[in-house]
């Protein structure tokens, strides 16, 4: 089996596009030992082949071109949108952080006006109760002269 591989015939040669008509008669002669005359069918089909596939490479560079140029536009837009949206998010956050913030001062000005006012009310509470201690010390000392003297 290895045998006949190196009897059979290489492979043709990957070619460019680019050969002379001559280099593939020599391409032809040296792969398959046959000789083609200058005006023979086979050239020209190559010539049509070589025509075809400059004007697919072409078609294809066109689309190429398009798709970059419309994937750059959606990637630019996409950007846009992306900026945008992140601030938007981020005023919503600032705005959702200061209102916060602000609740959060006026639960404690209310907590602090809730404090004040318990505050005087247990100080009224105390002159009251230091007023009576005055008054039941004053008594107590008047009835305690009253017995002594």
């Amino acid at each position: 089996m290895a045998d006949d591989a190196l009897n059979e015939a290489p492979p043709p040669p990957v070619m460019s596009g680019e050969e002379s008509l001559e280099e593939l008669r020599a391409i032809l002669w040296r792969t398959h030992g046959i000789s083609v005359d200058a005006h023979d069918p086979v050239l020209m089909v190559n010539t049509i082949h070589r025509v075809a596939l400059k004007d697919f490479e072409r078609m294809l560079d066109g689309q190429a071109r398009r798709f970059s140029d419309a994937g750059g536009a959606v990637a630019d837009k996409l950007a846009t949108d992306i900026s945008g949206t992140i601030e938007e998010l981020k005023t919503k956050a600032l705005n959702d952080a200061l209102r916060e913030r602000l609740m959060t001062i006026n639960e404690t000005a209310q907590l602090t006006t809730e404090t004040v006012k318990k505050f005087r009310k247990t100080f009224r509470q105390l002159v009251w109760l230091t007023l009576a201690n005055y008054l039941a010390v004053t008594v107590t000392l008047g009835i305690l002269a009253l017995l002594i003297f």
